[in-house]
């Protein structure tokens, strides 16, 4: 087996162990998340900082979004980069993006910086509204603002309140 496949099969045994028992989270996090997650410290914190955001709320997100993996794309192709912001998400948070086609957003999307803020243009947008704090921001993340204040709830938030507390109580 050549290093690649192993590696592979490890990050999806990794993801496969993630969803189906979320206590092991934080081993699946040392085997994939920490040396990305050091590499995107600094973006994230000045992200926080330009959009008045929290910083664990945003990598609580990226770490349970894409594991700080900013190649991600969900398998259906919609979600995409390190906070996993999909295309109309990012036409309307960027209206200069609005004539791009779809593949050129994407590959902005792939661009970490790019992906970054976006994320904190619309956890900003979210704080503005009166959903800046765990779990209600994680809740209207997953499922959208409007879906979330017409009583929808996602059935993943859990798994984002655990990361938030694990970065704020200095766990992760």
């Amino acid at each position: 087996m050549r290093r690649e496949e192993a590696l592979a099969l490890l990050l999806v045994g990794a993801a496969v162990i993630y969803l189906i028992e979320p206590t092991v989270e934080n081993e699946v996090k040392k085997i994939v998340g920490s040396d990305r997650e050091k590499k995107f410290d600094e973006l994230v914190w000045a992200v926080a900082v330009n959009y008045n955001v929290d910083p664990d709320i945003l990598r609580a997100l990226a770490r349970t979004e894409s594991t700080w993996n900013p190649a991600a794309v969900s398998l259906d192709g919609k979600d995409i980069g390190l906070f996993q912001i999909r295309i109309g998400t990012a036409r309307l948070f960027r209206p200069e993006w609005k004539p791009l086609g779809d593949d050129a957003i994407k590959a902005l999307l792939l661009d970490p910086q790019n992906n970054a803020d976006m994320a904190g243009r619309v956890l900003a947008e979210l704080t503005a509204h009166g959903l800046g704090d765990s779990p209600a921001v994680f809740h209207a993340w997953n499922v959208g603002e409007t879906k979330y204040r017409a009583g929808i709830r996602s059935p993943f938030v859990e798994r984002y309140v655990v990361a938030y507390n694990d970065y704020s109580e200095g766990i992760a």
